[in-house]
């Protein structure tokens, strides 16, 4: 399997662009938490006021629901 290695400089201007539209904001490194978080989402959650881990259960069942549901809509589109 490839890396894919993107510099830090390109990191950088990217997140420029995309967190402030190019004004000026703090840098993308300053910004990520030197550890990750220990609190697991709730499968019940519905206001994310702290940086969490996703539930598992509930990711799953959601990315599944998602395939399924492009699956089918690419078979509507072929079939029809």
């Amino acid at each position: 399997m490839m890396e894919l290695l993107v510099s830090e400089a390109v990191t950088e201007k990217a997140w420029q662009i995309l967190a402030a539209c190019g004004l000026t904001v703090p840098t993308y490194l300053s910004m990520v938490p030197v550890e990750g978080p220990t609190v697991k989402l709730d499968s019940d959650t519905e206001c994310l006021n702290i940086t969490s881990l996703v539930n598992s259960a509930h990711y799953q069942s959601d990315h599944q629901t998602l395939q399924e549901f492009e699956f089918h809509e690419d078979m509507h589109v072929r079939l029809s």
